[in-house]
């Protein structure tokens, strides 16, 4: 072939692939997946504007057409649950094909360093349990972890069925809650690890969920003042990047940036709830503790509406216990937090568990991540799946009543009953002046009688309402009541407060 006619093969070839540019899909598909069950399923991509893509699962096979921004997106009928594997092709000029895919229920797993930590580190018997899980029907996928400083097109993730090599580098918390839904419902599960050690709840929201809030916008403005007084970095904004600590686009603090980088690019993937365990980053001090009562559920809000579900099930961990004990009552910070994560209950789907009687004192990381995940199993199966068995009775302050000198406490989530244990612990009494002291407690049926006799005109209760609380109060069924302060004294002096994890 003569040296003209080989530049005019290699002319056509290039146009010919300038015409008809490779179709893609978005990096949450993949070998080994599993697709949400009963709801109609998006898949999406990107191809030249105007391009013909077919995608076809299963009996199903829908055509569309790459809009005017390259972008195309389908929607699969709702499908019932099957562990038969099953394929997933997406064909244009070129044709894309995912193998060994499942059907059952899905849920996204994020937080912070208590939802990332692995079984290694979550686990009083790790290698037991590690060795023991091999569930082919549970499928694991870790999300790269980045940040950017604009919502990002697409993100990277690896589906792979569990094995003791996988599971390990998984979140422990995370697993056994799927572990304890495949083994009720009897269906394939789908987790999503999308978690960051150490990220604050603002790096979590979009900057639009954030700016409609003057509260929460203060978040914003802060980091741009800080930014402004920051070395100038060469990094595009609109790009994954690595998180770091510096002052610069890509430390893991900034407002939105863990929200533009692995939450923007996964919605609206189909998925059943989501679990989450995150706060302690939010306990620097009380003003940042109490404006979470804001920030979490603008966040649940926000995340829903990029779903396009406006009540997807959200279960959440409250704070565990941190820092040592003090000998006198006192304000904290993470109570504070507690409190805040609480609000988020006012909002419709929502559960929370509580896990003060698992942890370990000062030690931030408790190794019980077992018991977390199984909680957070129990108010999924309690809550979204109506299984009668499940128990999520976490008993919770409805209201008080003075009686002398004495302070009558009413639960809500109360109905099988209390359990006070001997000696009562935890519970401070306050006069008027506001000085938190050590009280008595006793049972009176479902109700708790508070008392003391330093404080013989009482006007407050707090219980549990320390980084490091004693709890002694519970429902029969074995779960620890919320803490809670009867008052509404704007923060006292923060005892000890530190940077978290």
């Amino acid at each position: 072939m003569s040296l003209k006619k080989l530049l005019a093969v290699i002319v056509l070839i290039s146009l010919n692939q300038s015409l008809h540019a490779a179709v893609s899909v978005s990096g949450i598909f993949g070998d080994h997946m599993v697709l949400q069950q009963n709801m109609q399923v998006p898949v999406w991509g990107w191809a030249e504007v105007g391009e013909k893509i077919k995608v076809t699962f299963g009996s199903q096979s829908i055509a569309t057409t790459a809009d005017e921004n390259g972008r195309w997106r389908v929607w699969l009928a709702p499908m019932k649950a099957s562990d038969d594997p099953q394929t997933l092709s997406i064909a244009s000029s070129n044709t894309i094909e995912f193998t060994d895919i499942l059907i059952g229920e899905v849920w996204l797993c994020s937080g912070q360093s208590n939802m990332e930590l692995p079984p290694t580190q979550g686990l009083v018997n790790p290698d037991v349990e590690i060795n023991a899980a091999n569930w082919p029907k549970i499928r694991l996928n870790l999300l790269d972890k980045v940040v950017a400083d604009r919502p990002l097109k697409d993100l990277k993730g690896n589906w792979t069925a569990c094995t003791p090599l996988t599971m390990r580098r998984f979140s422990a918390a995370a697993y056994f809650f799927g572990r304890e839904l495949h083994q009720d419902l009897k269906v394939p599960i789908g987790l999503i690890g999308d978690y960051y050690g150490g990220s604050n709840g603002q790096s979590w929201t979009s900057r639009a969920a954030l700016s409609a809030d003057p509260d929460l916008n203060a978040y914003l403005t802060q980091w741009d003042a800080r930014l402004a007084n920051a070395p100038p970095t060469t990094a595009p904004d609109d790009v994954p990047q690595r998180p770091s600590n510096g002052n610069g686009s890509t430390s893991r603090y900034r407002p939105a940036n863990f929200f533009n980088a692995m939450i923007a690019p996964l919605a609206p993937f189909a998925i059943r709830g989501v679990i989450w365990y995150q706060g302690e980053a939010n306990t620097n001090n009380a003003h940042d503790a109490g404006l979470y009562a804001k920030l979490f559920p603008a966040m649940i809000k926000d995340w829903r509406y990029r779903w396009g579900e406006s009540d997807f099930p959200f279960i959440f961990v409250q704070l565990p216990t941190s820092e040592p004990n003090y000998p006198d009552p006192t304000d904290s910070a993470w109570a504070r937090v507690r409190e805040s994560q609480q609000t988020a209950l006012d909002l419709p789907n929502t559960a929370m568990i509580v896990t003060l009687d698992i942890g370990e004192g000062a030690v931030v990381h408790a190794h019980n991540k077992k018991d977390v995940g199984l909680r957070l199993a129990g108010a999924a199966l309690s809550g979204v799946y109506d299984r009668s068995l499940a128990v999520c009775d976490y008993p919770l302050y409805s209201r008080m009543e003075i009686q002398g000198g004495n302070v009558v406490i009413h639960f809500a989530h109360a109905d099988a009953g209390l359990v006070l244990k001997d000696p009562a612990k935890g519970f401070a009494i306050s006069g008027a002046d506001k000085n938190f002291v050590w009280a008595d407690a006793k049972l009176d049926g479902n109700t708790v009688i508070v008392s003391s006799p330093k404080v013989p005109a009482p006007v407050a209760v707090r219980y549990a309402w320390a980084d490091n609380p004693d709890v002694s109060l519970f429902s029969k069924n074995g779960l620890p009541a919320a803490p809670f302060r009867t008052d509404d004294w704007p923060a006292g002096k923060i005892s000890n407060p530190r940077a978290s994890p």
